[in-house]
């Protein structure tokens, strides 16, 4: 007997979740039979008890029929490779043999696999969300190595515990689980300090504004807001993304505003809405065996108030004024805050109490508390998920709203600064006698300051 030991380099990948390849919603006879679907799984909502229970089983029973319809898709395509294949082969055969060949029938048959092997590919890539190969490079073997290297190198070997001893393997999720549970903890607040706080928040919406704001729900919004999600992204982890609600719009949209319709009107999401799942992302140097070097990437804001701005007007502004000051010879401090994790650090309550002082109505509040009420995530480490850890803090990753939310969380803040008469701005030329105090980027703050003492007064 012989035995051999083979060693595998890098962290076992574990199954992750599906997600439907958006390719075979060009297909149609995809679309013809997912229509017959809906409209048997549409004929049994009588038998549940509310829409909400029927829209979570015919979910699940939608991302069935796609996986299904999927693997025999494989099929086909796999039977359409093999008669190409062995076409070519005995076209070669007759290459060999020196036998005269139908060129036209031989070149269309190269045309075909070579369509077919793409096919392949591309879904191949799809699973592995390799962008490239979307942007028109060839699936080639460097191009698959280079994809195998980059999933590596996104790989976590290890996370440390709060001792500083090494988890690695299927531990590493207990520690991820442990981590953002405290995270994403209940935390107490100075009852003085928050309405300090909530006493400089200065604007508010109009009566006609907040009265919109409390307007039911309809049709064309939801459309708008499934229409502004990005490309491949799965509302949910029944692995139903954006593409498949936007072609099956018609079908689907009704259904979808009485679902929503219903939930906000209870107070309370369904199961599968509750759920997320946290996707960590390493945000570059330092250990990456620590979890505090993960996070999840956010928005921006201009501390300017007013639409259609863009984030690389603080960019602007801060290479103008850097600019301005240097020609003057001023010797201003600037101050940069960092955050650390702020975003998971969103306090509830405090959230909802700027949001009463802003003006918006009970209903609109009560919508924004109908997403957190029960809602929890599992942690996905190397394609694992973790157990379930409550949202007890902090906005939810990937929630459009989210980046919205820490804005107005932090607003008192900054309102706070604007009008400490201690803090001492950069009164610039051309701003109508306005001085400039305060700058934020995301969770990144820039304070401007043109005295020694003022750093006396931001100083935590």
């Amino acid at each position: 007997m012989l035995r051999v030991s083979l060693p595998v380099d890098g962290p076992k990948w574990g199954p992750g979740f599906w997600r439907l390849n958006t390719s075979l919603l060009g297909s149609g006879a995809f679309v013809k039979a997912f229509t017959r679907c809906y409209s048997t799984v549409r004929a049994l909502r009588p038998l549940y008890t509310s829409v909400v229970e029927w829209w979570e089983a015919a979910k699940s029973r939608f991302a069935s029929f796609c996986r299904l319809h999927a693997v025999g898709a494989r099929r086909r395509d796999g039977a359409e490779v093999t008669k190409w294949t062995e076409a070519l082969a005995y076209l070669h055969g007759r290459l060999n043999r020196g036998e005269s060949v139908d060129w036209a029938a031989y070149e269309g048959a190269k045309e075909r696999l070579r369509g077919l092997l793409e096919a392949r590919a591309k879904a191949l890539a799809f699973q592995a969300r390799l962008r490239e190969l979307e942007e028109g490079e060839r699936p080639t073997a460097y191009f698959f190595q280079a994809a195998r290297a980059r999933r590596g190198a996104s790989a976590i070997a290890g996370l440390r515990r709060v001792d500083g001893t090494l988890a690695e393997g299927p531990v590493m999720l207990a520690v991820a689980e442990l981590y953002y549970a405290k995270l994403f903890s209940r935390r107490a607040c100075d009852p003085a300090v928050e309405a300090r706080l909530l006493a400089c928040v200065s604007a508010r919406l109009g009566a006609e504004e907040a009265q919109a704001m409390e307007a039911d729900v309809t049709l064309e919004e939801v459309r708008e807001a499934l229409m502004g999600l990005r490309d491949g992204r799965a509302p949910g982890h029944d692995g139903l993304p954006k593409e498949f609600y936007v072609a099956f719009w018609h079908l689907l949209g009704p259904d979808l505003l009485e679902v929503y319709r219903t939930l906000l009107k209870r107070g309370a999401l369904s199961a599968s809405m509750q759920k997320g799942v946290l996707v960590l992302l390493h945000k570059g140097g330092g250990d990456r065996s620590f979890a505090a070097g993960y996070g999840w990437a956010g928005e921006s804001r201009p501390d300017l108030r007013g639409s259609g701005r863009s984030c690389s007007w603080n960019l602007i502004l801060l290479r103008d004024v850097l600019d301005w000051v240097e020609e003057r010879i001023c010797l201003w401090p600037w101050v940069s805050i960092d955050q650390e994790k702020a975003f998971d650090r969103v306090q509830h309550g405090f959230l909802f109490g700027v949001l009463g002082r802003m003006g918006l109505g009970p209903r609109f509040i009560g919508w924004v508390r109908t997403l957190y009420a029960g809602a929890y995530s599992c942690v996905r480490v190397d394609g694992f998920l973790s157990g379930a850890v409550e949202q007890a803090g902090g906005v939810r990753q990937g929630c459009p709203l989210s980046p919205l939310l820490y804005v107005l969380f932090m607003e008192p803040f900054t309102e706070l600064v604007r009008r400490d008469p201690g803090v001492d701005g950069v009164r610039l030329p051309g701003a109508a006698g306005k001085v400039l105090k305060i700058q934020q980027y995301a969770d990144d703050t820039t304070l401007f300051v043109s005295s020694v003492r003022s750093l006396g007064r931001i100083r935590p």
